[in-house]
């Protein structure tokens, strides 16, 4: 085993920079030893809900792991025939279409602050008011546990504290969904089997070498993944974006990038065809993200950016003074960006849509790199992404040009119960912190409307 793997499993905190929170971060080196004990609890509870959907609601690491496994446990092998439907926005036309009969409502967040998560409990309960229909994953002692304990939900699922949420697939956050679909213990036991066996002198050489190549001017990972995969590549995104941009470093994780060869890329390729090699995957690029911030001198366990958006969300909507900016016709997006860009940067795509039109910006993001090849593009929806590439928007390398994209279509009025503002204003507000947020970081930022 490598050197700093070695120092790393035993939680060496000279790893990183003097001042990193480290010290109550590192809890998910332990979690390929969860008993099976613990699993199968997980399993007997998921086993006792009659509801045939399930909506799982919860932001960034809270949701893209659980959404990943339950994507690999689909493909891999049968399940028992419950649909969980993934909820991270707060479109108000979206909140209105989800089902409330014959439903159950998981709600994760690591703080028990999420605001997404909290509304969206709000509105759920004044809709539902039957706590034999909610569980609440959420850490220990945090204002989520405090109220869903006082609302006397089904289940608390409690998880390590010293444990971030990007790191955290290997707790409830990823272990609820995946035992809300599985037919057997040895669907739940796989990834940790796999993350026990993960191959970490790899993960060492993996790590060493996107430095290398960061190094040299090579700033961009490649994300690639089987195409009925598509949300590894998300997870992984997270991980990385969050991690690592910082302090005007990082690299920029390419999900789906089809220009591999550019000469600003390096490859990474995640190839898991079952959940036993799915968690050794997850542990293996958890490792390889802790060392390249060691690697990079900053602290790959804070993310001191993300905050600053949700300070200008909530101040927004505390004086209900909203950007007078709708955004530029989206059909003049190519010449738009075609005066800024110059030869370093690259676009982060950011659709401020309701989730049923995301393949409408994928289809947006294809059509930029097409014409910008070799500029890579990313893209992410809002306000997904806020707890994602967010950090790395605001904190990563200024080589960034955010596009956002704005819908000019009326929202539906969605009140949330006991707040003076509902669901319309709430991602409206969002969408404007995360532009003001960016700006005032000296970023540049556009928006356009479809």
């Amino acid at each position: 085993m490598g050197e700093m793997t070695e120092r790393l499993l035993r939680a060496d905190l000279s790893l990183w920079p003097q001042g990193s929170v480290a010290n109550n971060r590192l809890g998910w080196l332990r979690l390929p030893n969860t008993t099976e004990a613990e699993l199968r609890d997980l399993f007997a509870m998921a086993n006792t809900i009659d509801q045939h959907s399930v909506i799982y609601v919860g932001m960034g690491g809270s949701s893209l792991g659980a959404m990943t496994m339950a994507q690999m446990k689909k493909r891999s092998g049968p399940q028992n025939g419950r649909n969980v439907i993934f909820v991270d926005s707060t479109h108000p036309n979206f909140i209105a279409s989800l089902p409330t009969t014959d439903t159950a409502v998981v709600l994760a967040s690591k703080s028990g602050t999420t605001t997404e998560v909290d509304t969206i409990f709000d509105f759920f309960w004044a809709r539902m008011k039957d706590p034999s229909r909610f569980l609440v994953i959420t850490d220990k002692d945090s204002p989520l546990e405090k109220k869903a304990d006082e609302r006397g939900v089904r289940r608390i699922v409690t998880t390590p504290s010293d444990v971030g949420g990007r790191y955290s697939v290997l707790t409830g956050f990823g272990t609820v969904a995946l035992a809300l679909l599985s037919v057997s213990m040895e669907d739940m036991a796989a990834p940790f089997t796999g993350a026990r066996g993960a191959d970490l002198d790899h993960a060492e050489e993996v790590a060493l070498n996107i430095f290398n190549q960061i190094s040299q001017g090579r700033d961009r990972l490649s994300i690639y993944s089987p195409k009925d995969l598509d949300k590894v590549p998300m997870w992984l995104e997270q991980l990385i974006a969050e991690s690592l941009g910082k302090q005007n470093k990082g690299i920029v994780p390419l999900p789906f990038d089809d220009n591999k060869e550019a000469l600003d890329r390096v490859s990474g390729y995640i190839e898991a065809e079952t959940l036993h090699e799915l968690g050794a995957k997850f542990f293996e690029w958890e490792v390889i993200t802790a060392l390249l911030g060691s690697l990079l001198q900053i602290d790959p366990f804070n993310e001191p950016d993300v905050a600053a958006a949700k300070a200008a969300t909530k101040s927004i909507l505390e004086s209900g003074q909203f950007l007078d900016e709708p955004g530029v016709d989206i059909s003049q997006i190519d010449r738009s960006l075609e005066a800024i860009l110059t030869e370093r940067d690259y676009v982060a795509l950011g659709g401020f849509l309701n989730p049923d039109r995301y393949e409408e910006g994928l289809t947006v993001r294809d059509q930029l790199e097409n014409k910008f090849t070799p500029h890579a593009v990313t893209y992410g929806l809002g306000p997904r992404f806020l707890h994602s590439t967010g950090q790395l928007h605001k904190g990563g390398p200024n080589t960034v040009v955010m596009a956002q994209v704005v819908e000019s279509t009326k929202y539906e009025h969605v009140p949330i119960p006991d707040r003076n503002y509902g669901f319309a204003e709430l991602f409206r507000a969002q969408a404007d912190g995360d532009l003001q947020t960016l700006r005032s970081r000296g970023r540049r930022a556009l928006r356009f409307k479809s």
